[in-house]
């Protein structure tokens, strides 16, 4: 009986995931005392995964965005992992390269004000596939070269999410 219920369990969380559309993921800070900065909307579109943030606090510009395997974001974010690459392609290309990572996302862009509010679309991702990873901003832009090795130009993590299959709505 408890098996039969468990797989009914298991199939059920299945089928709400595959139905599920958009996802919001919260975003804290990496600081000592991590600060609750907002939220990214994630929504399956037909073009991609529109991902449309809700941020206050950062500071203005251009930040690195990326999708990190683990879902954890101890250790100032060391805990995530790298850049969500299932291809093995070991290149860090951007979000419109199909050769490269597929966790590149665009860049997230915050006003003067340290909002990020302006969407942006990642075209080779769908909310199925961040569920079970995290998100990563990072301190400045990002070239999307692996030069120097092993760096991606876009500074120290400073946020970061985990992306829960509870967070589905």
């Amino acid at each position: 009986m408890l098996r039969r219920t468990l797989v009914f369990i298991v199939a059920l969380s299945i089928t709400f995931l595959a139905t599920a559309s958009q996802i919001k993921v919260k975003i804290y800070s990496l600081a000592k005392k991590p600060a609750y900065l907002g939220y990214v909307v994630a929504k399956d579109s037909r073009y991609g995964l529109l991902l449309i943030p809700h941020l206050v606090g950062l500071s203005p510009g251009m930040h690195g965005f990326h999708l990190h395997v683990n879902p954890n974001c101890s250790n100032g974010g060391k805990e995530a992992g790298g850049h969500l690459d299932p291809k093995k392609t070991h290149k860090h290309l951007g979000p419109y390269d199909d050769r490269g990572h597929l966790g590149d996302l665009p860049l997230l862009y915050v006003n003067k004000q340290g909002i990020a509010r302006v969407p942006a679309l990642a075209p080779r991702l769908s909310v199925m596939q961040i569920v079970g990873h995290s998100f990563i901003v990072l301190a400045d832009g990002d070239s999307y070269k692996n030069i120097p090795k092993n760096q991606d130009g876009s500074g120290a993590k400073i946020a970061c999410g985990v992306i829960k299959s509870s967070q589905v709505v």
